[in-house]
């Protein structure tokens, strides 16, 4: 919304104030309060939000479509790796890959846990990169419980799915825009980093009433380090 605010904006300085508009969807029920009312009533399970009550104490994981690359001689899809830690909503890593497969899921997961510390329960779906022995090996050796969510129950991924649409509407919007496109995975990649670094985690979260950043800051005391002597590339070595 805000995005498409400043772009309208830029073309129009007529146009009413941000909040105008906002008071505008809230007496229309158009929302994101009155769509969220209007989801629970055709979604059985619970409307109370969850919350872990500290920093790294569950990070969420998942994947989601990214934008086409047009690389010559073809277009090539991309897929969005994402964690996000539960309390603070910061996002430990993410990366697009060309494919949503284990090797993916694990590099992402090396990464966030290299900048991020160590968390204590990684929660995922049962989808294929989430249910085999590779990935249960690494969560065993690094004292990580891996959690696998119930089929039929998708409130209980809420915030990494609500994070995906965050980033459609917001980061990956801009990329549609005059000149802001990308032409390599590593250009791609490399905005991702700098929009989450610059933009995403020092913004006010509504969720959380302060910034991502702010509340992972606070309880840097409190994370479980990784020992500078581990090895961290062998204990993801396939076995």
């Amino acid at each position: 919304m805000k995005l498409l605010y400043r772009q309208w904006k830029q073309a129009d300085a007529t146009l009413p104030s941000l909040s105008v508009v906002y008071r505008f969807l809230e007496q229309h029920e158009l929302d994101a309060h009155g769509r969220r009312y209007l989801l629970r009533q055709n979604t059985p399970g619970p409307t109370k939000a969850f919350e872990a009550p500290g920093v790294n104490d569950l990070w969420i994981v998942d994947f989601s479509p990214g934008p086409f690359l047009a690389l010559h001689p073809k277009t090539v899809a991309t897929h969005l790796c994402l964690i996000i830690d539960d309390h603070s909503r910061l996002i430990p890593y993410a990366q697009y890959a060309p494919a949503a497969d284990t090797q993916a899921l694990l590099f992402c997961l090396k990464e966030a846990i290299r900048r991020r510390g160590l968390p204590r329960k990684l929660y995922c779906d049962n989808g294929g990169p989430f249910v085999n022995h590779h990935l249960r090996i690494v969560c065993a050796n690094l004292s990580i419980r891996l959690i696998h969510s119930k089929v039929g129950r998708p409130w209980s991924r809420g915030k990494v799915e609500r994070m995906f649409r965050t980033l459609q509407q917001d980061f990956e919007a801009g990329l549609r825009l005059p000149g802001q496109g990308v032409r390599s995975l590593v250009e791609l990649n490399g905005k991702l980093a700098a929009w989450l670094q610059e933009i995403y985690h020092p913004r006010p979260h509504e969720g959380i009433g302060e910034s991502p950043q702010e509340r992972f800051a606070r309880a840097f005391p409190l994370l479980r380090p990784l020992d500078p002597h581990l090895d961290l590339d062998q204990l993801f070595y396939t076995r």
